[in-house]
């Protein structure tokens, strides 16, 4: 239980002013049982309380004694009885006391009215506090799902723009104009090899590495086809892309072979020769 939290949140301070319900005075005092430390809060409250309502008192006029002695010594008139003088100057005194009585009663009223006041505007405050905190955890809460669902909106997006991606491929792929030209090393990298294929009625050309040597910085892999015995710029690629299966950017027809050089990042207009790693007849 969160000890302090409880005893911010008001609830002492109706039990203090008698303006809790029976429910409430009844969990005050259990808990002041179970707890030291609400029990000693309480009792300060309590103190506190008293202590304010006393220092408010007010004492009777010093003045009031002198006047009373006076009226004694100057009543001296026949028939009175001394009883009686005493009677009428307490009946003086009990006025003054009952006025005064009423005043620090008529304060002290007051006083308990507006600590209760006090006390309930903490209560309520406390209460709508962690109405807004909780509302804000809320509005958070929602907030999240909303990142999160759309997300996996982005994510299912994805995936289905993958799916209709391998859907178009496999029927490319598959198409009985496809073919496959295999791609074998030259005398720089024997063991290369690479797999094109091209179907020559979309005129779509798509390669698969499976293997050519790392690619050192600031060069790329380029793609040639020979058409009519003339290099076709087929666009460059990169290695790791090319791992599956990558669609190049430009279509051909009539290609009589294709081959791989690595030159400059971005590519050439005419293929470096010295740099030919692989090549294949249609």
């Amino acid at each position: 239980m969160d000890i302090e939290k409880y005893i911010a949140s008001g609830i002492l301070e109706e039990y203090a002013l008698n303006s809790a319900s029976p429910q409430e005075r009844q969990e005050v005092e259990c808990m002041s049982h179970i707890y030291p430390e609400i029990k000693e809060a309480l009792v300060q409250l309590e103190q506190s309380i008293e202590n304010f309502v006393f220092s408010q008192s007010i004492e009777p006029p010093k003045e009031l004694k002198g006047k009373i002695l006076e009226k004694i010594k100057t009543t001296t008139q026949e028939g009175v009885e001394e009883g009686r003088i005493i009677q009428l100057d307490q009946n003086i005194v009990q006025t003054k006391n009952s006025r005064s009585n009423i005043a620090k009663l008529s304060i002290a009223s007051s006083i308990l009215f507006l600590v209760g006041m006090l006390a309930t505007w903490y209560h309520y405050n406390g209460k709508a506090n962690q109405f807004e905190s909780d509302y804000l955890a809320a509005n958070n809460k929602v907030e999240q799902l909303n990142v999160e669902n759309n997300s996996l909106a982005s994510t299912v997006d994805s995936l289905n723009s993958s799916l209709s991606t391998n859907q178009n491929l496999l029927a490319e792929l598959s198409n009985f104009n496809t073919r496959k030209i295999e791609l074998v090393g030259t005398e720089i990298s024997p063991s290369s090899k690479v797999n094109v294929f091209w179907n020559s009625a979309s005129e779509n050309v798509f390669v698969k590495v499976d293997d050519l040597p790392e690619v050192p910085s600031q060069k790329q892999y380029q793609l040639w086809a020979i058409v009519d015995g003339q290099p076709t710029d087929m666009g460059v690629f990169d290695l790791a892309s090319a791992s599956t299966i990558q669609e190049m950017p430009y279509k051909v027809t009539g290609a009589q072979a294709f081959a791989i050089t690595l030159e400059n990042e971005g590519g050439s207009k005419v293929p470096t020769l010295s740099e030919l790693y692989v090549i294949g007849n249609v």
